[in-house]
C-alpha cells in the first residue's frame, strides 16, 4: 500500500519492457527499498507505418502492430529482450459483443468473451498510458497465543490506466513459525512455496524473498483492471513476533510499462 505507515515499505517503478516466459515475468531488475519513488524511463516511439487499417510502432525498439477489416481486430508484438511473441484478436460476433482470444508464440492461452474491443485503439496519437499497483494485507488482530487461529486479508487493486493487456503478479509471505492453512476467501494461489532457512525465490518483477517463510504467488492475465480480495487462514505455533510481506506488480504486455507496491504488518505471539 502506498502510504507510510504500518511500518509500509513504499516503493514503486515503471519498469520498460514485459519478458514473459510461461506465465511469469522473467527480466529481473532492481528495486528500491527507500521512500522515494524511482524515475521513470523515457518511452520512445518511432511510427512505422500510419494507415486506416494498419498501424506499427516501436516502443523502445520493440515492435508492436495493429490490424483490422472492421470486424476482425489483431495486435501483436515483438519484444527485442525475449524470443515469445504476443498476438490478441478480438472478433465482433454481433452489436457490443466480441470474442477476445489471446495467442503465445502462435498459441492461444486465453479466450473469453467481452461487451467491448478492447484493442480499438490509435497506436499512433494516444498517450502512453501507466498502470497503478495497490496492495494492502492486514490480520484480524495483532496479539495471537499460541495454538491459535488467524486470518490475513489480501487487497489488490490494480488499475491498467487505458493499458490493453495486463500481467498482475502478487504474493504473501508468511513468516517462520506461522503455518499456512487454506484459503477462505478468494483465488487460490498459483504456487505455494516453503522455504528453508538459506533458500530463496527470485519473484519477477518483485525481488528476491528469502526463507524460511511459506510463499504464496498469484498471477492474472487481464484485459480489465485487476480487484481481488483474499483471506488466508494461518495458525501462530510459536511465541514471537512475525513479520508479513507482501508484493504486487501490474505490467502491460504490449506497452511493457508497470508498477509495484508492498505492504506489511506485524503480529505478536505469546
Amino acid at each position: 500500500m502506498k502510504l507510510c505507515s504500518k511500518g509500509i515499505l513504499k516503493s514503486f517503478a515503471a519498469l520498460v519492457i514485459l519478458g514473459m516466459v510461461g506465465v511469469v515475468f522473467a527480466t529481473p531488475v532492481a528495486i528500491s527499498e527507500s521512500n522515494k519513488d524511482i524515475t521513470v524511463q523515457k518511452v520512445n516511439i518511432k511510427v512505422v507505418k500510419n494507415t486506416p487499417t494498419d498501424q506499427i510502432v516501436k516502443v523502445n525498439g520493440n515492435l508492436i502492430k495493429y490490424h483490422t477489416n472492421g470486424k476482425v481486430n489483431i495486435l501483436e508484438t515483438k519484444n527485442k529482450n525475449i524470443k515469445s511473441e504476443y498476438l490478441i484478436k478480438v472478433t465482433k460476433i454481433k452489436e457490443n459483443k466480441y470474442r477476445v482470444d489471446v495467442y503465445k508464440d502462435g498459441k492461444l492461452i486465453k479466450s473469453e468473451i467481452t461487451n467491448n474491443n478492447p484493442i480499438k485503439v490509435n497506436l499512433v496519437d494516444i498517450p502512453i498510458p501507466r498502470p497503478h499497483a495497490y496492495i494492502d494485507i492486514h490480520s484480524d488482530k495483532y496479539n495471537y497465543n499460541v495454538g491459535e487461529f488467524g486470518k490475513v486479508t489480501i487487497d489488490v487493486k490494480n488499475s491498467l490506466n487505458g493499458l490493453i493487456l495486463g500481467h498482475t503478479i502478487y504474493y504473501l509471505r508468511i513468516p517462520d513459525g506461522v503455518r499456512y492453512y487454506y484459503i477462505v476467501d478468494g483465488p487460490q494461489p498459483d504456487a505455494v512455496r516453503t522455504l528453508k532457512e538459506g533458500d530463496y525465490i527470485f519473484v519477477p518483477y518483485l525481488g528476491i524473498v528469502k526463507g524460511p517463510c511459506t510463499l504464496l504467488i498469484w498471477q492474472s492475465l487481464d484485459y480489465s483492471d485487476y480487484k481481488k480480495r483474499i483471506v488466508v487462514k494461518v495458525k501462530y505455533l510459536n511465541k514471537g513476533v512475525f513479520i508479513f510481506k507482501s508484493g504486487d506488480a501490474i505490467k502491460g504486455a504490449f506497452w511493457g510499462i508497470g508498477d509495484q507496491d508492498y505492504d506489511s504488518f506485524t503480529v505478536y505471539a505469546s
